[in-house]
């Protein structure tokens, strides 16, 4: 038995009413051949501690696999390659399961999990999800031939009506220190370069003109040798701008939003990785990029977890330019803990205990209260559930009295744009953020954008911007480069025109803090809602939590 690196014609397969890519890679090479047609196995290990080898022992196996892999299922348990370490005349097959076991290997080693036989050759089996939702631009395997290099999945919409999406199974992954991110399934949206695939940009005639690319961004190398699997690239608006339906995107049909009643708007400019990431539990997280909201709006509206990075604290060579002294990657996930795997791994910021020694909440009186009362309780119990964890109370600010009281400029100053963010910057460090040393001991509350709902095949009405126009919560950490997370926090009730019926939107909080800050906000999120009873992870589909009977309408868990 050896491995091989050996390519061969990737195929689809359909097994019990569920379809697979079967990866053109052999993985191993067995000792003699077993059938011209595909056969699904199962590969097990089983060390010489866990011996003797029993019937029972491998349906424990099974058993786990099943409850921690969307891709395997019984139908692989038919074939079965036993891994072992164990000496041959210490081994033995008892009598019972003798008919299934295929083959002991002794010495070449590939993970536990579901894979297709074909003669003597072993390979992977990706599960084949529909794109329901029309989240992607296109779904992505790897080369396997050129590092960081990618190809566009050879699989039709198996159902006819959808593309397909190809995920491998998750035991073929074990995180560690040097791989934290080791079989994390993300997507990447269609403004990022990757190897082999064409960028659109949400345009038709930008994918024509620059066609296919031959290198992947920096970031998304870092995310690959972190060992991220990067299953597809998802759409956009037309160079990042924020067109939203019934208008646009003109090029490209915008994805569904799978929250309410199904037929509310995605947002943009990262319509795709919201919808993705609220829709679809197969994919853990999707990376994209931030602006002025691109990846902020559409987590709202979407409810999910979001991060808006630290200016500059990621490299951005390789990602299609919007405004480049704004823009930053922006990361979106269902669960806080995912997005600090990929912040402490990937984001060039050193973690530190910021989170351990925040001094001061500051509620900004120029965007707080907001109009929607709805919104405002639930933003209300967010601020409170922070004050509990943090044992603060919030110190209410007025930044434009701050600034006009503070401000010794002269006019001249203020003659060039780049120059008057500068001096806001600098003011902000100083004398709200209180920025020391990289770090700071101040987090800013926000609202994160207008509650729903808003459904896609209305225009927004005249006038229903947020106040100030663009000095606003969205706005400040834009132009100052600050990281801002976005906390799912809640749901509101309204009357659907589509269903006729009670469904329900998402309503999240924003914090922000000074630059570098990343992992501390996440830290300050999440043990603010854990603290208080809240649940941390969101749901796919329609609801983002559980029902409660409370304002948030959300079900409370076990306090810690």
């Amino acid at each position: 038995m050896e491995a091989s690196s050996q390519r061969v014609i990737d195929s689809v397969v359909t097994l019990n009413d569920i379809a697979y890519y079967i990866r053109g890679r052999i993985e191993l090479t067995l000792s003699a051949e077993l059938s011209k047609e595909w056969l699904p196995a199962t590969v097990i290990d089983f060390s010489e501690e866990q011996l003797p080898l029993t019937a029972a022992g491998v349906e424990d196996k099974f058993n786990a696999f099943s409850a921690s892999d969307d891709v395997f299922n019984s139908s692989f348990s038919g074939l079965v390659i036993i891994q072992t370490n164990a000496k041959a005349d210490k081994f033995s097959v008892p009598v019972g399961i003798e008919a299934h076991i295929q083959e002991t290997i002794w010495h070449d080693r590939i993970p536990e999990g579901p894979y297709f036989v074909k003669g003597s050759s072993v390979h992977q089996a990706w599960r084949l999800y529909p794109d329901y939702l029309n989240s992607f631009m296109a779904a992505t395997v790897p080369n396997d031939t050129v590092p960081y290099k990618f190809r566009t999945l050879p699989a039709a919409g198996y159902s006819g009506l959808h593309q397909s999406v190809a995920v491998p199974s998750r035991l073929y992954s074990s995180p560690s220190e040097q791989k934290p991110l080791d079989g994390m399934r993300i997507t990447v949206k269609d403004n990022i370069h990757l190897d082999g695939m064409v960028t659109t940009l949400g345009c038709r005639a930008f994918a024509q003109y620059y066609g296919v690319q031959n290198t992947s961004s920096d970031y998304l190398k870092g995310l690959i040798e972190l060992g991220a699997v990067i299953v597809g690239k998802t759409k956009l608006s037309s160079f990042a701008g924020t067109e939203v339906p019934p208008k646009g995107p003109v090029d490209y049909f915008a994805p569904f939003n799978a929250r309410g009643d199904g037929y509310q708007g995605p947002q943009g400019s990262s319509s795709g990785a919201g919808s993705a990431t609220g829709g679809y539990d197969w994919i853990d997280a999707s990376i994209c990029t931030d602006t002025s909201g691109s990846c902020r709006g559409p987590a709202q509206i979407n409810g999910v977890w979001a991060l808006r990075t630290t200016w500059g604290a990621a490299s951005l060579d390789g990602v299609v330019p919007s405004a480049q002294n704004f823009d930053t990657i922006g990361l979106m996930a269902r669960a806080p803990e995912t997005l600090q795997r990929i912040v402490d791994s990937s984001i060039n910021n050193k973690r530190d205990d910021s989170a351990k020694n925040i001094t001061e909440i500051i509620y900004p009186t120029d965007w707080l209260p907001t109009k929607d009362a709805a919104q405002m309780e639930m933003i209300e119990s967010f601020v409170k559930a922070l004050e509990k964890s943090l044992d603060l109370v919030r110190t209410e600010v007025s930044l434009s009295k701050e600034w006009d009281r503070g401000s010794q400029f002269t006019k001249d100053m203020f003659d060039e744009a780049e120059s008057q963010i500068e001096i806001f910057r600098k003011w902000l460090d100083t004398h709200v953020m209180n920025l020391d040393h990289g770090g700071s001991n101040r987090i800013m509350v926000v609202d994160v954008g207008l509650s729903g709902p808003l459904y896609r095949d209305r225009e927004p009405e005249p006038g229903n911007g947020p106040a100030g126009g663009s000095y606003n919560g969205n706005w400040f950490p834009t132009l100052l480069g600050l990281p801002q997370i976005v906390v799912p926090i809640g749901q509101k009730p309204y009357m659907s025109k589509i269903t006729d019926r009670i469904e329900y939107s998402p309503i999240v909080a924003g914090i922000i803090s000074a630059r570098g800050s990343d992992s501390a906000l996440i830290d300050i999120a999440t043990n603010a809602l854990s603290k208080s009873g809240w649940p941390t992870t969101v749901k796919t589909g329609s609801l983002m939590f559980d029902l409660g009977d409370n304002e948030r309408h959300v079900a409370h868990e076990p306090e810690s």
